[in-house]
């Protein structure tokens, strides 16, 4: 962000890049010849990112359909539908809807009515809001990090990743 910037952005104005570089992540993309990319959106100050590797899907193949999760796709869902290069917003807990879709796009239907999910229709944006949440989270698996290279995300020469222990905020916003 720029120097000198006194927005709420200013907070954000010395994170740290990891991973791969976008001509890396478009690489792989490619090698890969996904059905689909899911893209996590999950801080505003971080959305440009989620939009650029989105651009980079895109300049791929325009059929490949993206899906973009997270606090700030859940709450801003028709603005992030107005980057051409979101395809799919999944709104909160994404776990039980994903699925959904992705069987819906197998079957040819595009802009399916799926609780939690918001896409473009023929009269703009459809979304439909999630109305009811997962109650025992212990049942959902572990996320399956022997998949993840953990050499390609690094700070300084070290491994790095996240994790993620809760849901929505703790200061009670909408997400």
């Amino acid at each position: 962000y720029v120097p000198g910037d006194q927005t709420p952005f200013r907070l954000y104005s010395r994170f740290c890049a990891f991973g791969m570089s976008p001509t890396e992540i478009r690489a792989r993309i490619a090698a890969a010849r996904p059905d689909a990319v899911g893209l996590q959106c999950q801080f505003t100050p971080y959305a440009d990112d989620a939009l650029q590797v989105a651009a980079l899907v895109k300049s791929i193949d325009r059929r490949i359909p993206v899906i973009a999760g997270g606090a700030h796709a859940s709450c801003q869902p028709e603005r992030m539908l107005c980057d051409a290069n979101i395809d799919y917003i999944l709104i909160g807990e994404g776990e039980q809807t994903l699925p959904l879709l992705l069987n819906s796009l197998e079957q040819g239907i595009t802009c399916p009515e799926i609780e939690g999910l918001a896409c473009r229709h023929s009269n703009g944006v459809r979304v439909i809001p999630r109305t009811r949440f997962i109650e025992d989270l212990d049942l959902l698996p572990l996320p399956a990090r022997e998949l993840l290279d953990l050499d390609a995300y690094t700070i300084g020469g070290q491994r790095y990743t996240m994790l993620l222990t809760s849901r929505g905020c703790p200061q009670g916003c909408t997400y």
